[in-house]
């Protein structure tokens, strides 16, 4: 009976052994596989953001150069068009991959 007991200790020992280490590793190879995900995208809308800066300067040296009554005008409404699209982009982004990963 000694022995029966001794067995089955070390057998559910090195069963919760076995399996703690399992999914320390599933979580760990899981958290870096989403990191890597996450900042992927994350550079991904970054030159994105970019992409609609120069779409920007582009729209506002038009207006300059072929509409200089309503430079200001267009100026301004470029201008927050802008923030307001790349705010909107990026935290939802931000939100989506934090909520869904986390």
């Amino acid at each position: 009976m000694y022995y029966y007991c001794y067995y089955y200790y070390y057998y559910y020992y090195f069963y919760f052994y076995y399996y703690y280490y399992y999914y320390y590793y599933y979580y760990y190879y899981y958290y870096y596989y989403y990191y890597y995900y996450f900042y992927y995208y994350y550079y991904y809308y970054y030159y994105y953001y970019y992409y609609y800066f120069f779409f920007f300067f582009y729209y506002y040296y038009y207006y300059y150069y072929y509409c200089c009554c309503c430079y200001y005008y267009y100026y301004y409404y470029y201008y927050y068009y802008y923030y307001y699209y790349y705010y909107y982009y990026y935290y939802y982004y931000y939100y989506y991959y934090y909520y869904y990963y986390t």
